[in-house]
């Protein structure tokens, strides 16, 4: 993220994060969060409107993300 923004919050009730900025720091965030929480906690990336939605699992990978949006596209 050299020299951009991400910004983010979480939600009201911890569900989840939203977060905006370019889309692969977008992913990496994404990634690194998932590197967190338990691997039994189920997560999931998706876009504003939900027109795009995948599960994150503790080995999903940046280029995972970006490959299933592209095909999603």
């Amino acid at each position: 993220m050299q020299d951009r923004h991400l910004g983010g919050d979480f939600y009201g009730d911890y569900s989840g994060v939203a977060f905006e900025g370019a889309f692969e720091d977008c992913a990496g965030f994404a990634v690194w969060f998932r590197s967190l929480v338990p691997a039994q906690q189920p997560l999931m990336f998706y876009d504003e409107c939900i027109s795009f939605k995948m599960d994150l699992k503790p080995e999903t990978t940046v280029a995972d993300i970006v490959a299933a949006v592209e095909g999603a596209g």
